[in-house]
C-alpha cells in the first residue's frame, strides 16, 4: 500500500501573484493612456501640419514680393568708365602720397639749405644809408618778407635791384608793401614771392619713382 503526502510542494495550492481584478485594472489603465497619448500625438501631428502649411503659404507670399522687388530694383550694372576713373583716381592718391613722403624726408632739408643760400645773399649786399630790421622767410624760402628803414627814397631801389643780380633772388619780383616817413627816416615793407615754373616737372618725377 503506498502512502501520499499532501504537504509536499507539488500538491499545495499556488496562489496567483495578481489577482485577475488587478490585470482588469491595470489594463485598462494602460489603454486610457494609451488613447491620451494617441490623442496628443494626433493633435501635435494636425497642429504642425497647421503650421507648416501657414509657413508654406507665408513662404510663397515671400517669394513673390521678392520677384516683385527684382523687377522693380534690378541689379546694378557695372559702369567701366566709373570703374577706370576710380581706379585712375587711386593711382594719383599712390602718387601723391609719394610725393608728400618725399617732401616731409627732404622738408627740413631744402628748407635750411634754401634759407641759407638766401641769408648768405643778404648779408652780401651792402647800400649805404640802408639797414634790415627784419627777415621772414616763408615756404621753403620761396616767400621772403623785409622790413628796414632808410635815410633815402633813392636807396631802397637800389637795394632791390642789387638783390635782383643774385642767384637766390633772380626769379623774385619785389613789391614795397608798406612805405612810411618816421622821425628816424623812411620805414619800409618789402615782400616778394618765386614762382617755381618747374615744380610741377619735379613733382611729376617724384611721383613716378617707386
Amino acid at each position: 500500500m503506498q502512502q501520499i503526502n499532501f504537504f509536499q510542494d507539488e500538491f499545495k495550492k499556488i496562489e496567483p501573484p495578481f489577482s485577475a481584478v488587478i490585470l482588469v485594472i491595470v489594463l485598462g489603465y494602460s489603454l486610457v493612456l494609451s488613447l491620451v497619448v494617441t490623442v496628443i500625438l494626433m493633435t501635435l501631428s494636425e497642429w504642425k501640419s497647421k503650421n507648416f502649411i501657414e509657413y508654406k503659404n507665408e513662404l510663397s507670399v515671400l517669394v513673390g514680393e521678392l520677384e516683385v522687388t527684382k523687377k522693380a530694383y534690378p541689379a546694378p550694372l557695372i559702369d567701366t568708365n566709373l570703374v577706370r576713373k576710380i581706379e585712375t583716381l587711386e593711382d594719383r592718391q599712390s602718387k601723391n602720397l609719394r610725393v608728400l613722403k618725399y617732401l616731409a624726408t627732404r622738408k627740413v632739408e631744402v628748407d635750411q639749405q634754401s634759407f641759407s643760400v638766401m641769408l648768405s645773399g643778404l648779408s652780401k649786399v651792402q647800400q649805404p644809408n640802408l639797414w634790415l630790421t627784419q627777415v621772414r622767410l616763408y615756404r621753403g624760402g620761396n616767400e621772403i618778407e623785409l622790413t628796414g628803414r632808410t635815410l633815402s627814397a633813392a636807396a631802397l631801389p637800389e637795394y632791390l635791384k642789387k638783390l635782383s643780380t643774385l642767384n637766390a633772388f633772380s626769379e623774385m619780383e619785389f613789391e614795397v608793401f608798406d612805405m612810411k616817413r618816421t622821425e628816424s627816416g623812411l620805414f619800409f615793407v618789402v615782400s616778394s614771392k618765386r614762382e617755381n615754373n618747374d615744380a610741377k616737372t619735379l613733382l611729376e618725377k617724384i611721383s613716378q619713382s617707386r
